[in-house]
């Protein structure tokens, strides 16, 4: 009886939670959101990486955009390391047909052993939805590619992507939108970046040896160049050259610039159980509804794609294995909440596209 109810008040919660994320009192439920991307010139904290002939200036630098034609693509990076932070860039990608093409950000260390927290969009043929893929490497191994398809176009308007980085967990926002966190299980062996201060980049580039449909689909180099756009370059994090490792330390415990206890995300404790992240996974489920991970056991040209099944995210990261709710069970809740029609009304909007295990088609 005590499991049963606890199963009930999980699913109450839940659709609560993805009541209000829906209907646009998310912070009511949840607190404050995190911090709004602030306008700066590139210039403020940003420098070409390579080929910056490939770089065009807008506006003063308040922004950029990045060319790719089939002699180079570009990229910038930060002037400056951090250890620790809220990260984030406004970003508008190739427009039309963009296979074969992907724009990253993320934050990396150097080293045979480097960390790294990435953002990959790949492009795919017009019409066909655009991905969205996350990674995290620690001590140089990766292998946790996690794909999303978009639920917008991402190519019309600017939309935001932050990267929260503290000592706890790494988390993944569109638009303030949650849509993955890793979380610090170093107690049980699961390697967290933690120690090495990081830069950040972002690169325009040719990857159609495997960005789209494992390599099927190729750059269409007659629709050169290709151009994406960058605004909002504000960073909010821990300048490690200039501080003390313990003043960044300090520095996380904001929540990379966000006053709440450093345990939780946007109000929800991610201490000691799976209880609270699971509600994130729900909101995911009932938002985007196509989620995917990618496991590349071989070479990066090989993509191959699996279904996720809806669980709590600390499944994903430290091995958990709870009692799975069956597909009946899920749809019975979120058909229920006002915002079906809206989930059903994304689902036509996207173009049909069909996977099965170990390849996907388009």
């Amino acid at each position: 009886m005590e499991m049963m109810t606890k199963k009930y008040y999980e699913w109450v919660v839940g659709v609560i939670l993805l009541y209000g994320f829906c209907s646009g009192s998310i912070v009511g439920v949840f607190g404050a959101a995190p911090k709004k991307a602030v306008d700066v010139p590139f210039q403020k904290n940003y420098v070409p990486s390579w080929s910056a002939d490939h770089i065009k200036y807008i506006n003063g630098g308040k922004e950029v955009q990045l060319l790719l034609d089939k002699y180079s693509g570009t990229g910038f990076q930060s002037r400056d390391a951090y250890l620790f932070g809220h990260f984030s860039m406004r970003i508008k990608t190739v427009p039309d047909d963009s296979a074969g093409i992907v724009i990253a950000f993320y934050l990396s260390s150097q080293g045979a052993e480097h960390d790294e927290i990435d953002f990959e969009i790949l492009g795919n043929r017009t019409g066909q939805p655009s991905i969205l893929q996350t990674n995290v490497f620690t001590g140089g191994k990766g292998d946790r590619e996690q794909r999303i398809f978009f639920w917008f176009d991402p190519s019309k308007l600017y939309h935001t992507y932050s990267i929260l980085w503290n000592m706890y967990m790494i988390a993944f926002f569109v638009d303030d939108v949650p849509i993955r966190v890793f979380k610090n299980s170093k107690d049980i062996g699961v390697r967290f970046p933690f120690n090495q201060p990081m830069k950040l980049y972002s690169s325009l580039w040719n990857a159609d040896d495997w960005a789209t449909r494992g390599g099927k689909e190729k750059t269409d180099w007659s629709k050169a160049p290709f151009t994406a756009s960058y605004s909002s370059f504000h960073i909010d994090g821990c300048d490690a050259p200039r501080r003390k490792r313990s003043r960044c330390a300090q520095h996380a415990a904001l929540n990379g610039g966000i006053r709440r206890p450093s345990k939780t995300l946007m109000g929800i404790s991610i201490e000691g159980s799976n209880f609270g992240v699971i509600f994130v996974s729900r909101i995911q489920w009932g938002l985007l509804n196509l989620v995917f991970n990618s496991k590349r056991k071989r070479e990066r040209s090989t993509a191959v794609v699996e279904r996720v099944e809806i669980k709590s995210i600390r499944e994903e990261d430290d091995g958990w294995r709870g009692e799975e709710d069956s597909e009946e069970e899920k749809e019975a809740v979120i058909s229920q909440t006002p915002v079906f029609r809206r989930r059903k009304k994304m689902e036509r909007n996207l173009h049909s596209v069909s996977f099965t295990r170990g390849t996907m088609k388009g």
